[in-house]
This record gives structure tokens, sequence and C-alpha cells, in this order.
């Protein structure tokens, strides 16, 4: 029986000593401003089509005329896939305006995660 016990809560703490990494994905409540949604419109100049997150990198001009260099943090790439979005499609520098919540954490390099309504544009309508 002492062993049977012994066998028992080891299987349990190495269960839960492996199941660590799961807890340990960041909280988007942290590094984003949830609360705020926030659109700009911009012109895509790369799009990282990758895992866990897929980035789309965009160019905007400002008031002024300055280009500002901007960053969006999407969803996996098979949840992209199948809303229609493609790497291909992603890469023909189109105009856009996404939508999104601002990072608190990379303002000066104007980073964001992307809302449900990824990118609208006269190319894709998905909402």
């Amino acid at each position: 029986m002492k062993t049977y016990l012994i066998i028992v809560l080891f299987v349990a703490v190495w269960l839960l000593a492996g199941s660590t990494p799961a807890f340990a994905h960041h909280g988007t409540g942290i590094s984003y401003d949830l609360s705020k949604l926030v659109s700009v419109k911009g012109v895509v100049v790369k799009f990282a089509l990758s895992n866990p997150h897929s980035q789309l990198y965009f160019d905007v001009t400002d008031d002024k005329g300055n280009v500002e260099h901007w960053s969006a943090e999407m969803n996996a790439p098979t949840n992209l896939e199948r809303a229609g979005y493609s790497r291909r499609q992603m890469l023909n520098r189109w105009p856009g305006t996404p939508e999104g919540s601002r990072s608190e954490v990379a303002r000066r390099h104007r980073g964001w995660k992307m809302g449900r309504r990824y990118f609208c544009c006269e190319h894709c309508r998905f909402r």
C-alpha cells in the first residue's frame, strides 16, 4: 500500500510539473489595453504567418507625412487561414485599416494585438 501511495504521489507531482508551461503562457490583459479599440490606416509591408502568433507589419503615415512602422500580433496561422487570410494576399502591399488594442509595454514600437476584425479593406470583408 505504501509503494502504491508513493507511485500515485510521484505521478501527481510529475503531471503538475509538466503542466507548468501551460500556466506560463502570457496574458493579453497585462500587455494590451483591451478596454480601448484603436484603428489606423496603413499599408502592409510584411506578414509573418508563424506559430504561435502571426505578425503583421505595416506603415502608417501621420498628419505631418512621416512614416511610422507598426506591428501587430495576430492569431495562429490555422485560425487566420480559416478566416480567408493567406501569405500571398497579405504581401501585396494593399492598404487597409487594422483594428485592435494598443500595447501597454511597447508603445514606442507601436505594437498591438489585433481584435476579431483583423484587417478591413477592399480585398477582404471579415467581421
